[in-house]
């Protein structure tokens, strides 16, 4: 560590972080303190309240509308609430930006009553929502759409209609979730079996996506331009539009800062040290979203990192270095799914063999394969249609 200075500093801030988080609990962290929608409301009483709507999802029977900056007022209190997700069984015209004055039953949330059962509340409070309310009316008081946002959503919209017509509804949803980070439409038994047999990563937005995506318009850009300095930018500015798109995961976040010290590296001319990007983009997920420590997915995402930064180099001079690829990711996340989930599939280190090199070509060609179906629909429904022999590769591997 003397001669990774950032790296040392991050480290200890991180672990100060978790220090404070696991000791102070409540005393330290708001978000572990009840909301005030907990503390005035009842579940099912009628409040009312004014907020902006920052994200939106559309789902078969209703739609979900995520609004920050909540005013609300309920028949004995008025308060400030800065998360609440909206249920809208209408499914009115709204847009990203908009602000809305809503009028519902509230749903309080839920903890986890058995060990290991799915902790709604602490969900919810890791996105930043402290709050659900069942919409009976809803009002549009002013029309400020975020157009950047609005448009990003629309885009993905129509990318992921354009691969459910091309591949069908059960394929063109596994590789919505894959490219776009959309999972509410997957067909729910591939989905579990892709996680009982410890494949289940490859549908979650991961280093791989953005490191792939990131690195090559960076160098098309940069060849483009014949700048370092404004490939780059090109490059991050574009990645960035693509987070913005997909959300802001544990994963993602992560991904996009460590390429950000890969660009900063390559536009200086200095050397690029995983380590120091690791541990900075710990630091800096935490100082976000301090309650990632209780999630399952922040330790699985970092630890499959420091496998392949700590361990892998171990085996460097060995041949077959996609086994012990999987090995030292392995060896790292098994104890994490065991502590987390009470289980480790026994098969996932062979099996990832297979499905990582294959996964690679999976997202080439689903990258340009969708994209082109817009310009040459045959040539892009041709390269899809290697994508839905890849998953059924997937499915009989299973």
């Amino acid at each position: 560590m003397r001669h990774r200075p950032l790296c040392a500093a991050c480290l200890a801030v991180f672990l100060l972080l978790c220090a404070a988080v696991w000791a102070g609990g409540e005393k330290f962290l708001r978000e572990l303190q009840p909301s005030p929608l907990e503390a005035c409301g009842r579940d099912g009483e009628t409040i009312r309240f004014a907020g902006q709507v920052y994200q939106r999802e559309i789902k078969d029977e209703y739609q979900i509308l995520s609004l920050k900056e909540n005013s609300v007022t309920s028949k004995e209190h008025s308060f400030q609430v800065s998360g609440i997700m909206v249920y809208d069984e209408k499914k009115i015209e709204i847009t990203i930006g908009d602000r809305l004055i809503v009028e519902g039953q509230v749903l309080l949330q839920s903890e986890a009553r058995n060990p290991g059962g799915f902790d709604q509340k602490l969900y919810d409070r890791r996105r930043g929502i402290y709050g659900s309310v069942w919409a009976d009316k809803i009002q549009v008081a002013d029309r400020g759409t975020d157009h950047l946002r609005e448009g990003l959503y629309r885009f993905r919209q129509t990318w992921r209609q354009g691969l459910l017509e091309a591949m069908g509804e059960k394929d063109g949803a596994a590789l919505s979730a894959i490219l776009l980070g959309e999972k509410a439409g997957m067909d729910p038994e591939m989905k579990e079996l892709y996680q009982d047999q410890g494949i289940g990563h490859i549908l979650a937005i991961s280093g791989l996506h953005i490191s792939f995506i990131g690195l090559g318009a960076y160098h098309i850009l940069r060849r483009g331009t014949g700048s370092y300095v404004a490939g780059g930018a090109a490059g991050i500015c574009f990645l960035g539009l693509y987070v913005l798109m997909i959300g802001l995961s544990v994963s993602v976040v992560r991904a996009f800062l460590m390429f950000l010290f890969r660009i900063g590296a390559d536009v200086t001319g200095r050397h690029y040290d995983g380590l120091t990007a690791l541990s900075f983009s710990a630091a800096v997920v935490i100082l976000w979203r301090p309650l990632y420590l209780y999630d399952g997915g922040f330790w699985l995402s970092y630890g499959a990192v420091l496998g392949m930064l700590v361990i892998l180099p171990c085996f460097a001079d060995l041949p077959f270095q996609g086994f012990w690829s999987s090995l030292c990711v392995n060896l790292v996340i098994f104890p994490i799914l065991a502590w987390y989930f009470f289980e480790v599939p026994p098969y996932s280190l062979l099996l990832n063999l297979l499905v990582i090199p294959l996964f690679s070509l999976l997202l080439l060609l689903g990258l340009v394969g969708s994209l082109t179906l817009w310009f040459f629909q045959p040539l892009g429904e041709m390269l899809l249609q290697i994508c839905r022999w890849i998953f059924w590769i997937y499915e009989e591997s299973c």
